[in-house]
């Protein structure tokens, strides 16, 4: 019974705090955060102190560290950030960035091992490297609860879409209409303000980046200036309540503009929040720091938020006519002039894990955008890339070989400024090792 009631207890509580260190190891904050026992959670921390010559090598998750180096103890490690989640980043004077993205897959593991009779603590481990190989091991030690009250805003997963469009990432609106309505589904632990805005890239404007698809929580002060702007659609501020999942309803739909032709971005941006629980600094000992300026990272994310797009076209009058009359989809369809050539992978290529996969294609002259569609191993879509005229080629994400089921099909389409589909290849088998 006693057992029992002190593991209640132990997870009435997870907190980051900072172990004893030397005066001169690398420093972190903040320090007392509560995370999620029960899911993802996601915490901005920051490093002084680490050095002109250091770099960031790893970080992961263990249940026990050794007492002298700080290094995970082997057989205890419940898992390493993901590559793709990864933000550190290395300011000036010694400071050091850093988005903790600890995923399900490690608080079950940490709960599992603390019902088992494993200490109800865990650690964050932060790998430093300098020019001699040497690793230097930052730990932030863990204590499992919930991610509500007390937690700064972060968020763990964020998903886009026109509602009640499902097929693929972009989405065809005629020429002056109102496009469905925008939604956004928001998974975060914490609680605290939503703030942002939604802005629209017009056709022909510069492109965003992945950099300008960060929040604002998840930079550092001295980036957030730099990040691109587009036309402001509409701003937002709303309280998200300790439950770790919202959905924000995107601008009217009469809002969007839909009267160019051309492929349209619509963006979320997330602004950083001013909550208690997110201000991070560090001892006045630490070089460089100005600790006379609190620094805030309300609404941090692992990852950039994702981008609505939409193509808009001119569709004529028959057309609309056949479709109103529910004549064969394939009447109704523009006709295809055309068959664009693939001319890498060969169809049925395998393509070894050291190789990354790029699709080409032989340039059109009719193309105003080109759209290639990929299908798993199933035969069932993964996704779908517009890009823009004059491309050859294009590299599907990393992730795709995980989720193909070793192999796709694929294939290639040309699209002309009026919308209309007018050459298109076939489909095309590449395999993975």
């Amino acid at each position: 019974m006693k057992k029992n009631l002190f593991v209640l207890l132990a997870f009435s509580m997870f907190a980051i705090v900072v172990s004893e260190l030397p005066a001169d190891a690398v420093t972190r904050n903040p320090n007392g955060v509560n995370v999620n026992s029960n899911g993802a959670t996601t915490v901005f921390i920051k490093f002084g102190g680490v050095g002109d010559t250091i770099v960031s090598s790893e970080a992961l998750w263990c249940g026990e560290i050794n007492a002298n180096t700080n290094a995970c103890v082997p057989g205890t490690i419940f898992g390493r950030l993901p590559l793709r989640f990864d933000q550190a980043k290395k300011l000036n004077n010694g400071i050091f960035s850093d988005v903790m993205a600890l995923p399900p897959s490690v608080a079950r593991r940490a709960t599992q091992a603390a019902r088992s009779g494993a200490a109800s603590s865990f650690f964050y481990v932060r790998r430093f490297t300098d020019a001699n190989n040497s690793d230097t091991y930052v730990v932030v030690t863990c204590r499992l609860a919930g991610g509500g009250a007390r937690v700064p805003l972060a968020f763990t997963a964020v998903s886009v879409e026109f509602d009640g469009h499902k097929d693929d990432a972009v989405y065809q609106v005629r020429k002056g209409t109102a496009p469905l309505q925008p939604k956004v589904k928001l998974k975060y632990n914490g609680t605290g303000r939503l703030k942002g805005r939604w802005e629209v890239v017009y056709p022909g404007e510069a492109q965003p980046t992945n950099f300008d698809m960060k929040t604002e929580g998840t930079l550092n002060r001295s980036d957030r200036a730099l990040q691109q702007r587009w036309t402001r659609l509409e701003s937002f501020n709303k309280f998200l309540p300790p439950t770790g999942r919202y959905t924000l309803i995107g601008p009217p739909p009469a809002l969007i503009p839909t009267q160019e032709d051309g492929l349209h971005m619509l963006l979320l941006r997330i602004e950083v929040t001013k909550d208690k629980e997110s201000d991070v600094s560090l001892n006045a000992a630490t070089p460089g720091f100005d600790t006379g300026l609190t620094e805030f990272h309300g609404g941090a994310a692992p990852f950039a938020i994702p981008i609505l797009k939409y193509y808009v076209g001119s569709i004529d009058d028959r057309n609309e006519e056949a479709t109103e009359s529910n004549t064969d989809a394939e009447e109704v369809a523009a006709p295809i002039l055309g068959e664009i050539r693939q001319i890498l992978p060969k169809d049925g290529e395998t393509i070894p894990a050291d190789r990354n996969l790029i699709l080409g294609w032989v340039a059109s002259g009719n193309a105003n955008v080109y759209r290639v569609v990929i299908n798993d191993a199933e035969d069932e879509f993964i996704m779908a890339a517009l890009l823009e005229k004059g491309s050859t080629s294009y590299q599907p994400p990393s992730w795709l070989r995980k989720k193909s089921g070793g192999r796709i099909t694929w294939k290639v389409s040309v699209i002309n400024d009026v919308g209309r589909t007018i050459e298109e290849s076939g489909w095309s088998a590449v395999n993975f090792e």
